[in-house]
């Protein structure tokens, strides 16, 4: 999915709560569920697995930024 159209299209309240990189990755993973033929789509495992990749992503981002704060 190309980045600039996701990011025309996602509400602001969403897209203040996390980096453009978090949101391009969910919404990505979003378009692997809802494949029409079941064999395309993502098991729950799959899911799974995903959503804590994006999740480790984003605590490191975080994280990633507070380092920076305080060596400011």
């Amino acid at each position: 999915m190309e980045e600039n159209r996701i990011l025309q299209i996602i509400d602001d309240v969403v897209l203040s709560q996390g980096s453009n990189e978090d949101i391009q990755a969910f919404a990505e993973l979003a378009l692997k569920c809802i494949k029409k033929k079941g064999d395309e789509r993502l098991a729950m495992r799959e899911v799974t697995l995903e959503l804590r990749r994006i999740q480790h992503l984003t605590w490191s981002n975080k994280i990633m930024k507070l380092v920076q704060l305080k060596h400011r």
